[in-house]
Formats: C-alpha cells, structure tokens, sequence
C-alpha cells in the first residue's frame, strides 16, 4: 500500500488531475464507462474506502492493467472530490475524430462551446448532445478542458464515446464549419428568432456561450427560447437540450404529426 505523500505515484497523479497529457477519471461509475469504452486504461489507484466494485477491478486486472493500493489518507490528498470514491483510473486521451465524424453524416448536428469555462456545464452539455444524438462538440480556445476529471464525471460517460475537437477560436470554428455548408446559429436570450422556427433539417451547429457571452469575433444569427417572465436565462445545458431536442424533434420521420 502506498501511504506517503512523496511517493511518486502520488506526484505523478497530481499532476495527471491537472494536464491534458491522461484522462483522469475518479469514481467507480464513470471508471466503469471508461472500461465499456474503447478508451485503453493505463494503470488504477484505489483505496479502503472502496466499495462494491469487485468486479470492476477484476476487469481492470483481466486486460493487464497495473494497480495498487493507495491509504486513505493518500487517496484524499491526489482525490479531486471532497468525499474521494477510492478509486482513480488513469487512462489515454481519445484522438481528434470530429473532422470524420463530420464527413460521415449527411447532415451533421454539431455543438460548439464558446469559451464555457465551467467544467461541469461543459460535461453536461456533452451528456445532452450524446442524448439528442449529435455529430460532435468543439469546444474553443480558453475554455474547460471536455476530457478533464470535473467534466468527465459530469458528463456520464458521454466525453468518452462524442467526437470531440478544441483548439480553435470560435470564430475560427464558425470558420471551419461554413466551409462544409453547415448552418451556423448562437443560443441567445437576446436572440431574434425562437429556436423552434429554425430548420434543424439542415446541416447545422448550435453555438454555445460561456458564463460571459459569447467571444466578441463571433458573428452568428441568435435564436432564442422564448421563457415566461421573470425567469431571463436558462442553465447551459437545459437550454442545449431543449435547442437539440427540437432537431431530433424535426429530423424525425414522425415530425410532421408530432
């Protein structure tokens, strides 16, 4: 058992918690998606605190992924949770898949992230996109890290089957995407057009702001959802989700009698 701060185990987790080098992924749920994925797990961390995850640490041992055991102690202080799980997986980044991801789809729904910089809405946003069954999310420069620990957790699993992309400004993405005739459109309280009177049939991506608005080079159209008075915003994800639902809403074969 590893039970001193100074082992270097303990500073290579630390520091895995914070680079975009592994995923770092705490907790049996999400370490149990991570292993359904085709995500290769690299090496495992658990400690007394563990519960009922017995087989969940067989599988782990069955494909030849090392692990040891961390004291509690330990395990809190690498643990980026108030109330460590016991278990800590680390594992390989997926490779960029957006770009075939899109070529594949005859009309692409894709979900861009403008600078959201709040890991846990960027996870939930990926969760509802994976739900509404979209393309990919690209997320742009300055903004959470999809594949982080906080994002992962709040993603369900979703962070590791949706293509993902980053590293361009949103600008740059609403670039990227108008050169293959996708629609392009922004969440936007105060937005012109309510979002059920877009064509989601289309090719299309939806632009997401951060918690301060979108990036002042982003020139696209702002549709809206029309919310009864006082309330003047919803949270990301609800909001994504009620903009991504009306597409699978219209893509449907059933749309017109629905």
């Amino acid at each position: 058992m590893i039970d001193r701060r100074s082992h270097p185990a303990v500073r290579r987790l630390r520091e895995a918690r914070e680079d975009r080098s592994l995923l770092f992924v705490e907790g049996v749920r999400a370490a149990e998606e991570l292993v359904a994925s085709a995500l290769r797990a690299i090496e495992f961390y658990f400690s007394p605190a563990l519960k009922k995850a017995d087989a969940l640490l067989a599988n782990l041992r069955e494909t030849g992924t090392p692990g040891e055991q961390l004291s509690n102690d330990v395990m809190a202080f690498v643990s980026g949770l108030e109330a460590p799980p016991g278990l800590i997986v680390l594992a390989e980044r997926p490779a960029s898949r957006w770009e075939a991801a899109l070529a594949s789809r005859t009309s692409p729904l894709v979900v861009v992230l403008d600078s959201v910089q709040n890991p846990a809405n960027a996870g939930a946003v990926l969760r509802a996109a994976e739900a509404a069954g979209a393309t990919a999310v690209l997320q742009s420069k300055g903004g959470a890290d999809l594949l982080g620990p906080k994002s992962i957790r709040a993603s369900g699993g979703s962070a590791f089957r949706l293509p993902l992309g980053d590293g361009r400004t949103a600008a740059e993405w609403a670039k990227t995407l108008a050169a293959r005739n996708i629609a392009l459109v922004a969440a936007d309280a105060r937005g012109d057009v309510p979002y059920t009177d877009v064509d989601w049939t289309v090719p299309t991506a939806l632009f997401l702001g951060g918690e301060t608005g979108f990036s002042d080079q982003l020139d696209v159209p702002k549709i809206k959802i029309p919310l009864a008075s006082p309330v003047e915003s919803l949270n990301l994800a609800v909001a994504a989700g009620v903009m991504l639902f009306e597409a699978v809403r219209q893509r449907s074969p059933l749309a017109g009698r629905i």
